[in-house]
């Protein structure tokens, strides 16, 4: 975990702002420092600390290289068809 989290720091920390990088770099050490210890507990929590600061940083990324989405359109929106001819996309239920 500290690998992939330090990986990801490194590639994309320019999208987070100093407080964050550093609040991450903490929570790693302190994850680093549980590691050398025998208490689980401790191990367990700094794991989970790491985790809820990298997930910022995730979230981010995440956005930030998200393509802007395209407007949705009306139920019965005009297309082009194969030939250039206009297509209308709706819904119909057959009457008898």
């Amino acid at each position: 975990m500290i690998y992939t989290v330090k990986k990801t720091l490194e590639e994309h920390g320019d999208k987070a702002s100093e407080d964050e990088k550093k609040d991450i770099e903490a929570k790693i050490e302190a994850l680093d420092e549980a590691r050398k210890s025998d208490d689980t507990e401790k191990i367990n929590s700094a794991a989970e600390e790491l985790i809820r600061a990298s997930h910022k940083l995730a979230e981010q990324v995440y956005q930030q290289t998200q393509p802007p989405q395209p407007e949705p359109q009306p139920a019965e929106a005009q297309q082009a068809g194969p030939d250039g001819e206009k297509v209308i996309d709706a819904d119909f239920e057959v009457k008898d």
